[in-house]
Parts: structure tokens; C-alpha cells; sequence
């Protein structure tokens, strides 16, 4: 970010550059060729988890395939009810230019998220913010540690949306806005985190909230009226009701328990793949469970609109503060949408990853040796996250779903799940108890890079 005005005119712009040159310097970003190499190497490890032991097969892509394959004979009314309806024309783009085939569908599509993927490090990069390279080195080490599975299905689009949101809000509001709008077409969730774009302090005093709402608006009634032009108003809605309509997923937080005690007593449960191509957990306890499920979705909206109200007071007491902590109730709210919902997919981790890369972008954690903590404690919680994640799908979902009858390593998987899960609970708790402090310990405005004050443990 720039130097003030008058630092600006009163040093002059060697003097100044000097400066930002000394001021990256003493933040300890990572230079240009290690972040290359990281990139080069977490890539390439990925490549090579899919393709040598063969075990991710092709993940979703024969679904989507065959789903785009039917499209002209059952129409968009009927094709993969549970995406919004924009996100068929985008499914079917990988098709075309594949001709139609499965192998050419798959190549296509792990082409488009690697783009999608490589896009968000430029984005990262070209923000200028001071950790840049800690955030592309993050973002990339994330990835690695989930594996192919982030190739393989769509959920890194919406995640690098809401973190792109974050990194052009001050600077571009108004394309951060479109950005959620079009996130909202691909996913529903990322559309939640227009609030937090509001209230915008602008240079001279005063609140931007015209420019992302008019960014929103524009871009979301656009896909609104061609999604009704195109499947009406029951397509329009079908993501909502697909969602609630589903069972308890065994990688779920509210399964934990109930998938804990099947490791003890296997025949009293059973795990069977539902209608929603998700393994279910079915047996003595589950509809108990789904309620439960269902209140901790109701504490978990309660808890985001606590987390944008206080951000906006909070913006309100210290306008410097708004972007920073923009981005920690962005994660807060990301982890309570995943912790509280009777659903959880491996893919869904890829949800916390772009919006705290952002966060990890913009930070200094000051001078005179002032710690990083909590943002060092978060990205080294969603790395954790992440590889346990790894461990559970694919490495032992085999034994956690029952297909493979081990009883050595059965018990297990049951155990790598309930601790990522455990993992996911402590790191959604310790962002929202920062972005629900009362008086957040901070320094003088411009100690970070997005010339806000910096979180302190």
C-alpha cells in the first residue's frame, strides 16, 4: 500500500521508494524465487498423488461429465439440481472443448481449476500487499496437502473468489462486490459475505456502501434473470431445498460423535451412499443428531450476524481497522458455515484457505519483535486441517465408510476424522472469539499492509 501524502512529498520518491524497499525488507516476506519453487513443488506433488498411485481415479469429473452428457435430452430443469443453474453453462465448457468425451471433459476441467488456482496466486502477487509470497507459499502448501481432490471438484473456484473479494475490497469495491455475486452463482455461499464489504471507510472521511452493493446487484440480477430465462424459478431454487434435504454425512461435526461410537459397535450403524452421492450415516441416534444439527445451524447463523455486526461497530469505532477485520470475520463465518452444518465434504477445507491467504497477504506483525499470533496459529491450524483431511479422504475413507473390512485400520480413520473435525471446531471458535473481542489490542494505524491495525494474540 502507499505511503502517505506527506511522507510522500516530504522525502521525495527515491527516499520513498528506499523506504518500502527497508519496510518489506524488515516484514520478512519470502522472496520471489522461493515462492516460485514452493509453487513449482506443491504442484508437482499433487500431479504426482494423482496420477502414480492412481487412487483419486477421477474424482467427480465422470459425474459432471455424464450429467453435461444428458443435458440436451433432460434439460436444465433436471441437471445437477443441487448448482445454482449458472454453474451447468460453466460445467459444460470443459465439455465442449473436450468434444464431448470423458478423458478430453476430465483434462479440460483439471485445466480450468489449475487456472483458477494459478490466477488467485497472480491476484495475490499483484496486490502488492507486504506478504505476498507468505500468502502465495500458504495458499500453495494448503493445496499440496489436500491433494488431487482440489483438482478434481469445483470447490476451489468459490474459495478463491471470497479471497479475491478480500484482497480488492479497499482498492476496488466494486469489483469485490461482482466477484461475491458471481461466487453466489457458482456456490450460494460466498453471497453471505456482502455485509462485510459495506460501510467502507473512504479517504477523507465517510462510508463507501454504493459501490460493492451496485457491484453486487448488477452482476447477481444479471445470472438471476438468465437462471430464470433459462429453468425458472423451481431450478433457481433447487440448491436450497437439495441441501436441506439431506441426511447426516459421516465427516460431519454433528457425526463425530455417532461415528465415534460405530468404531466401538459397527453393526449398530450402517453407511450407505444417498441419492446425494454422499455417504450417510444411518442407525440408532441419527435423527437425534440431525436436530442437533439443525440447532447448531441456527446457533451458527446467530453467530455470523453477530460476527458482521460487531465488524461493523467495530469499523465505525476504528475505521482503519475495517479490512483486517473484513478478513477475519470472512473466516469466522466460512468455519461456522462448515462446523455447524449437518454436511461436510473434503473439499470444503478449500473454503478456509483463500480467504486466510488473504488475511496472511495483508499482515506485519509489527516491529521490536512483536508476535505474528494469532494469524501464524491460524495458518498453521488450517495446514493441520488439511493434511488430516488428506489422511481421512482418500488415504482411509475406504475404512471409514465400511467399503474395506479392516479392523486394524478401521478404528483409525474413525480417529483421524473426529481429530480434523476437532481441528476445525478449535480454529472456527479462536477466529470468532477475535472477531467477537471487545477491544481488540492493536497498534498504530498503517502497521499492517492494508494500512490497518494489526490482530494481537
Amino acid at each position: 500500500m502507499p505511503l502517505s501524502s506527506s511522507s510522500a512529498t516530504a522525502t521525495g520518491p527515491r527516499t520513498d521508494a528506499r523506504a518500502a524497499t527497508a519496510l518489506r525488507t524488515a516484514d520478512g516476506d519470502l522472496r520471489p524465487l522461493p515462492v516460485i519453487v514452493v509453487m513449482l513443488v506443491t504442484r508437482v506433488v499433487i500431479a504426482w498423488n494423482w496420477v502414480v498411485p492412481e487412487e483419486f481415479a477421477l474424482g467427480d469429473i465422470p459425474y459432471y461429465w455424464s450429467r453435461i452428457s444428458e443435458l440436451g435430452e433432460v434439460g436444465i430443469e433436471a441437471t445437477m439440481r443441487e448448482y445454482p443453474t449458472p454453474m451447468v453453462w460453466l460445467f459444460s465448457i470443459p465439455h465442449w472443448l473436450g468434444g464431448g468425451t470423458e478423458d478430453g471433459y476430465a483434462g479440460w476441467f483439471v485445466a480450468f481449476i489449475l487456472a483458477a488456482d494459478l490466477t488467485f496466486c497472480a491476484l495475490i502477487a499483484a496486490s502488492r500487499l507486504p506478504r505476498r509470497g507468505w500468502a502465495i507459499a500458504l495458499w500453495s502448501v494448503a493445496c499440496m496437502a489436500l491433494g488431487p481432490l482440489i483438482w478434481l471438484r469445483f470447490d476451489l473456484v468459490p474459495s478463491v473468489i471470497v479471497g479475491g473479494a478480500l484482497l480488492l475490497a479497499a482498492r476496488r469495491p466494486a469489483t469485490a462486490g461482482g466477484l461475491l455475486a458471481v461466487g453466489a452463482g457458482t456456490k450460494l455461499w460466498p453471497g453471505v459475505f456482502l455485509p462485510l464489504l459495506l460501510n467502507r471507510p473512504r479517504t477523507g472521511g465517510g462510508r463507501s456502501w454504493v459501490a460493492p452493493t451496485v457491484g453486487f446487484v448488477v452482476t447477481g440480477a444479471a445470472l438471476v434473470v438468465a437462471s430464470l430465462v433459462a429453468g425458472g424459478w423451481t431450478r433457481l431454487v433447487s440448491p436450497l431445498v437439495w441441501q436441506s434435504d439431506r441426511g447426516l454425512q459421516i465427516e460431519s461435526v454433528p457425526a463425530s460423535v455417532l461415528m465415534t461410537l460405530r468404531a466401538i459397535r459397527p453393526a449398530r450403524w450402517e453407511i450407505t451412499i444417498s441419492q446425494y452421492q454422499a455417504f450417510e450415516i444411518f442407525g440408532a441416534g441419527v435423527e437425534e443428531f440431525l436436530v442437533v444439527a439443525d440447532v447448531l445451524a441456527v446457533v451458527g447463523v446467530g453467530l455470523g450476524l453477530a460476527v458482521v455486526v460487531w465488524h461493523w461497530r467495530r469499523a465505525y469505532a476504528d475505521p482503519a481497522g475495517w479490512a483486517t477485520g473484513a478478513a477475519v470475520a470472512t473466516i469466522a463465518i466460512v468455519g461456522l458455515l462448515i462446523v455447524t452444518n449437518k454436511t461436510l465434504s473434503p473439499q470444503y477445507v478449500i473454503w478456509l484457505a483463500g480467504p486466510v491467504a488473504a488475511l496472511v497477504a495483508g499482515h506485519r506483525p509489527g516491529v521490536r519483535g512483536s508476535r505474528a499470533a494469532p494469524v501464524v496459529r491460524w495458518s498453521v491450524l488450517l495446514l493441520a486441517t488439511a493434511a488430516l483431511t488428506h489422511v481421512v479422504f482418500p488415504e482411509l475413507y475406504d475404512r471409514l465408510n465400511g467399503m474395506a473390512d479392516d479392523p486394524v485400520w478401521s478404528p483409525w480413520a474413525t480417529v483421524a476424522l473426529v481429530l480434523r473435525n476437532l481441528l476445525l471446531v478449535i480454529f472456527t471458535a479462536d477466529v470468532v472469539r477475535h472477531a467477537l473481542r471487545r477491544n481488540p489490542r492493536t497498534v498504530a494505524p498503517g502497521s499492517d499492509g492494508f494500512g490497518y491495525p494489526r490482530l494481537k494474540a
